[in-house]
């Protein structure tokens, strides 16, 4: 956890300092990435988004990758210096390739749980939202395709009030984010956040 922080700080300072283009801050969220990573097993795939640094780095992909990355050299274990910074992908440790779009990642996800049932593996697929992307297409119809084919697939919403400048007050009705979960006919349980026992 701490680990995942001291790389954010360091790409935060280098952003200011001009010599990285771009960089997306996930501090204070690695208490929900830490307990959700420990949670997993061998062979579970995962479908992070951008802010989840500190649930990669536990996963595995280095800090050294995360930097290259980050200047977007020829290396980068992600996409050979030609995603975006933030953008994890990892082959040999089951973490999707995902795009820049909110929410994209769901129906990857939801594929991979798909493709773990049909193969009758009994391993799960997981992805991680910002509760701006709850509110997308991508969003709505991977969780009801999960519901109706009855998936192993777990969705964490990290209610990190960053959906860019909108309040939660005007991009959900619900009163808590995994009561939507009752519309798709899957499990939805909201857990704080800071305590990562509370994620397993």
């Amino acid at each position: 956890m701490d680990l995942g922080r001291k790389i954010d700080e360091r790409l935060w300072l280098l952003n200011r300092a001009g010599k990285i283009p771009f960089v997306v801050s996930g501090q204070g969220q690695e208490a929900t990435q830490i307990g959700m990573a420990y949670a997993l097993e061998e062979g579970d795939i995962t479908a992070p988004y951008y802010r989840d640094l500190a649930f990669v780095t536990y996963m595995g992909i280095s800090a050294y990758d995360t930097f290259l990355s980050a200047f977007g050299k020829k290396d980068d274990v992600n996409s050979g210096g030609k995603q975006m910074p933030s953008h994890f992908s990892s082959r040999a440790k089951n973490i999707l390739s995902q795009s820049s779009p909110v929410a994209t990642q769901i129906p990857h996800a939801v594929g991979a749980a798909l493709a773990l049932k049909m193969d009758g593996k009994k391993k799960i697929a997981t992805a991680t939202v910002g509760e701006g992307s709850s509110n997308q297409g991508d969003f709505h119809e991977g969780l009801n395709f999960a519901g109706v084919h009855k998936l192993p697939f777990v969705c964490v919403i990290i209610n990190n009030k960053y959906a860019i400048s909108v309040p939660d007050s005007l991009q959900y009705a619900a009163e808590k984010l995994s009561d939507r979960a009752l519309g798709y006919g899957i499990h939805g349980e909201q857990v704080d956040g800071n305590d990562p026992l509370s994620n397993v």
